[in-house]
């Protein structure tokens, strides 16, 4: 789904915005730069983000932490850590 609307996103939403004379050029145009095609900047760092909050939210959660320690007692598997 994210590849059906990248495009329409960075050319009628984001590009526009970051034109020299669009409404984010003072702003976000700080970090991007403005001009053509510098919405595609923003779009990206936009999606970093977001996929980091969603990491740092999903490596909280304790049951995603057990996950791996469960799946492996499943199988028989020993993943304790024995020095030496």
């Amino acid at each position: 789904m994210a590849f059906a609307v990248a495009g329409f996103l960075a050319d009628k939403i984001f590009n526009p915005l970051l034109e020299v004379d669009g409404l984010l050029a003072e702003t976000a145009g700080f970090i991007t730069g403005t001009g053509e095609n510098r919405g595609i900047a923003l779009m990206f760092i936009i999606s970093g983000l977001m996929i980091s909050m969603i990491a740092l939210l999903i490596w909280q959660n304790e049951k995603i932490k057990r996950l791996e320690y469960v799946e492996s007692q499943d199988s028989g598997i020993d993943l304790s850590f024995q020095p030496g």
